[in-house]
């Protein structure tokens, strides 16, 4: 529904291991796991999509959980594993769907 940015936003994870994705600057973000982390989504309106690939480091394991979104489906917490999540929020309701868990 809208086309790809041309460069995605880059992710930390931050203190307390929260990470805030901010909808308002892009569609596309990208985090590399070196800890456990909890997605916290600000500026997501009704309506929109945005999606995000999480990496799993060399290391590997890390969990995600979401503060205030569903999660639908297995993020896979193998060593240098992608998982594609695309979220959405509908109404007042916040979900995250895993797309696919792939490799490069």
């Amino acid at each position: 529904p809208y086309p790809v940015p041309q460069t995605p936003i880059v992710l930390t994870i931050g203190a307390g291991a929260d990470t805030a994705v901010n909808a308002s600057t892009a569609k596309f973000f990208t985090l590399i796991l070196t800890k456990n982390t909890n997605l916290v989504f600000s500026n997501l309106l009704s309506g929109m999509t945005i999606d995000v690939i999480l990496t799993q480091n060399a290391t590997g394991g890390w969990i995600t959980t979401s503060t205030g979104a569903t999660i639908v489906g297995t993020i896979n917490t193998t060593p240098n594993i992608y998982t594609w999540l695309r979220c959405c929020k509908v109404d007042t309701i916040t979900l995250i769907n895993v797309v696919a868990n792939f490799t490069f």
